[in-house]
């Protein structure tokens, strides 16, 4: 195979921007060195290419994650969104508002990414299940890291901020405690208190995503064996059980 076809071969994943501006697409064919520049290139027009409103309220989330609400100016939003000043002020009048035009995307697509979260089989196993409800709490909270991390820092700082993203926490806690009230009812569990059930569940995912945001993957060396770990003390409790305190203190029968 020729050189410059695999090597287009390799881009062809630009291709759209290629067609777009096929004269540049063969300049950068001619040699792979400048891939990185072409996707770049080809992000940039597909970035420009979403609705203007989208684009906006993009750029103020990402700002907003990475800058704050003080640094995250209407000036910054607009070159990142690749629009005028002007068209800001016209749309959203002033700046709060956008931002909470902004905040309110990411509490909808939170909303809307949270119904896969209990989509589990009532019928399970209740360890399997509870297992089951932790991974896919655990992906949440890392699908909606802007989330959190929004509701660590701005949340803080600004109550608006804090309030305007509190119920998508409220509404987890919510489906937590109604999940465990239901398998106390079901006799699957003991009867607890099921929202300090949730709690505690919650308090372990938030810890975990906390932890790999601000700390890094390497804090928790293997996040798959401490989540093992936690549902065994979460099921199984901290207390030895009568049977096992019995076989431990059992006399051992030596040979006679």
């Amino acid at each position: 195979m020729p050189a410059k076809v695999a090597c287009f071969e390799r881009l062809s994943y630009v291709g759209l921007y290629l067609l777009k501006d096929w004269k540049a697409g063969r300049a950068h064919n001619e040699s792979c060195a400048s891939r990185d520049i072409l996707i770049m290139q080809a992000s940039t027009y597909l970035h420009s290419m979403k609705p203007v409103e989208e684009r906006v309220l993009e750029a103020a989330k990402n700002l907003l994650v990475k800058h704050g609400y003080k640094a995250t100016t209407t000036r910054r939003i607009a070159r990142n969104a690749g629009v005028n000043e002007v068209t800001l002020f016209r749309k959203y009048k002033s700046k709060a508002r956008l931002i909470e035009a902004a905040l309110t995307e990411v509490e909808v697509n939170a909303h809307a990414s949270f119904d896969s979260v209990f989509d589990k089989d009532k019928d399970t196993y209740v360890k399997t299940s509870i297992r089951t409800l932790g991974e896919n709490l655990i992906q949440f909270t890392r699908n909606e890291s802007d989330l959190m991390i929004l509701q660590f820092t701005e949340g803080l700082r600004m109550p608006s901020v804090a309030d305007a993203l509190s119920s998508v926490p409220q509404k987890v806690l919510t489906h937590l405690t109604e999940y465990f009230q239901e398998q106390i009812e079901r006799g699957s569990i003991r009867k607890i208190d099921p929202k300090i059930a949730a709690l505690v569940f919650m308090s372990y995912v938030s810890y975990s995503q906390v932890a790999r945001l601000l700390l890094g993957d390497e804090f928790i060396e293997d996040h798959e064996k401490s989540f093992e770990n936690f549902l065994d003390v979460f099921t199984g409790g901290i207390l030895e059980s009568e049977e096992s305190k019995q076989r431990g203190s059992a006399p051992k029968v030596g040979r006679q």
